[in-house]
């Protein structure tokens, strides 16, 4: 979701002519790496007829995977899961080699103290809502762990449904509110923001900036933003 905030901004936010940006994804990650061992049981291979005729000199033969083995592999490698803790430090990256302006910025998110519960009574009752203090929202944690913990028998039984979703914020400000940055600075402040949500896109889904935009959107931004592309 975007927010911008502030003086002169899209709504929410930080500073003056503030514009917040974020996004959301699910399912999760983790750095893994696939090692497949490829063993020959047939008997009729270069190497067997070489070692049942001692006269003739053995060549150093060279380990090939089946074709089939070796494309699934490749989408083995495609299919990896992504280390999510790694994101923020990418994004930052890409903020510094990509962001001329300098003024996309990571930015920290925190809950508030008091938070809102809502649920069911029954399946048929009306939804209620009530507030949690900090006190609160620890049983309510623990609460549920307890029961993840019932559900699984304590991790034996796998959930392979289960989603985890992130959220990573980052803010574009701007030097000046929106009229003075049209009026004074002579600048279009719909395609900084563009730049810096295609940044983003880019760095979360893990695709080059082509690949995100439309086929007729090409041209016109990589006019005003070449370095995406």
């Amino acid at each position: 979701g975007f927010g911008g905030g502030g003086k002169g901004g899209f709504s929410g936010g930080g500073g003056t002519g503030g514009f917040g940006a974020g996004a959301c994804f699910g399912a999760p990650q983790s750095s893994t790496t696939t090692t497949t061992n490829v063993i020959d049981f047939f008997d009729d291979s270069p190497q067997s007829a070489a070692a049942n005729n001692p006269t003739e000199p053995q060549e150093p033969q060279q380990s090939q995977e089946p074709q089939y083995l070796n494309e699934s592999n490749q989408q083995n490698k495609k299919n990896l899961p992504r280390d999510i803790s790694t994101l923020p430090t990418i994004l930052e990256s890409k903020f510094e080699a990509l962001d001329t302006d300098d003024s996309l910025l990571p930015t920290i998110i925190k809950t508030g103290d008091t938070w809102t519960k809502k649920y069911l009574k029954g399946l048929l009752g009306k939804q209620v809502e009530t507030l949690l203090g900090k006190d609160d929202q620890k049983e309510e944690k623990q609460k549920a762990f307890d029961l993840l913990d019932a559900l699984t028998r304590s991790g034996v039984i796998a959930i392979p449904d289960a989603e985890l979703h992130v959220v990573i914020a980052s803010t574009h400000r701007f030097d000046k509110n929106i009229i003075d940055t049209v009026v004074q600075n002579n600048v279009n402040p719909i395609e900084k923001v563009e730049r810096s949500i295609l940044i983003a896109a880019s760095v979360i889904h893990d695709m080059p900036t082509a690949t995100i935009l439309a086929p007729e959107h090409l041209d016109r931004v990589r006019s005003h933003a070449p370095q995406l592309f």
